[in-house]
């Protein structure tokens, strides 16, 4: 039989370890994820973030400076994803294509990796390789933004405060979190611990009044918390910045960051 045309759903050997396995799924032996035959679309479902890059954006990974600490990272990586792969939330199937592969990178699972938790959440370290690709998407093209579900963006911000050198960083959870998406500690001199509010919003949807008194609210109750950030995708609504309650504390005690100043924190980051 001609190789060329041999049968794709056929076993054969594992080119790491010898086993029959079958192509399009991974070798019983030694675990090496075996590509299916390439055909136009492509069902990612239950790969975890690294695979799911090298699959389907692998000239932008190869981009990439290759260090023993991103390979290292790499790894421990997929390791806490295949240990907690029955107590993650399922996802439905993503099919790739021409046409929304620009899009499907911001789908990607792991952007951060819990190590702890506190009373208030958990202990959350930035997935680097695979947010610093979202974020670089973001940059060209600011539009991609308003597809990313809302504790995705929680993620993507507890991931951004990581990169940017807190000491600690905490996801709350998805209820229940009093007004408070993220915290993010500084320890040692000049100590700060900032509470985030996260709005995913779309393009005209702005952020009111309202949401940002609530923000001063619950700054106001956390005798711990130093300074409140509500950040959005999108845009304030007008005149939040005069408000006789709200501007004596900013910016120092309160601050707003919109999508420009996200996107612009997020690109500096990334670098």
């Amino acid at each position: 039989m001609d190789v060329a045309n041999k049968d794709a759903s056929a076993a054969d050997e594992c080119p790491k370890c010898g086993a029959m396995s079958y192509r399009g799924g991974y070798c019983f032996q030694c675990g090496t994820y075996r590509p299916a035959k390439r055909t136009e679309t492509t069902d990612l479902e239950g790969l975890d973030a690294l695979d799911f890059m090298d699959r389907s954006f692998g000239t932008r990974v190869s981009d990439l400076e290759t260090t023993e600490e991103r390979v290292n990272e790499m790894d421990s990586a997929r390791e806490l994803y295949r240990q907690h792969k029955s107590k993650s939330p399922k996802w439905k199937s993503l099919v790739i294509t021409e046409s929304n592969r620009s899009e499907a990178v911001l789908l990607v699972q792991a952007i951060v990796q819990p190590y702890g938790s506190t009373p208030e959440g958990q202990l959350v370290r930035a997935v680097e390789i695979p947010w610093k690709i979202i974020v670089r998407h973001l940059k060209t093209d600011w539009t991609q933004a308003f597809k990313i579900p809302p504790r995705v963006w929680e993620e993507m911000i507890a991931a951004a405060f990581d990169q940017d050198g807190y000491d600690e960083v905490i996801l709350t959870p998805r209820s229940g979190d009093h007004g408070r998406d993220v915290v993010a500690i500084r320890k040692g001199i000049g100590c700060i611990r900032i509470i985030d509010s996260v709005k995913a919003y779309k393009a005209g949807h702005l952020v009111r009044h309202d949401d940002v008194r609530a923000l001063a609210g619950v700054l106001h109750g956390d005798p711990q918390a130093s300074k409140g950030i509500l950040t959005t995708t999108s845009d304030f609504a007008p005149g939040i910045a005069s408000d006789p309650y709200l501007a004596p504390l900013m910016p120092f005690r309160l601050e707003l960051m919109n999508g420009v100043k996200l996107n612009d924190w997020l690109s500096r980051l990334a670098r």
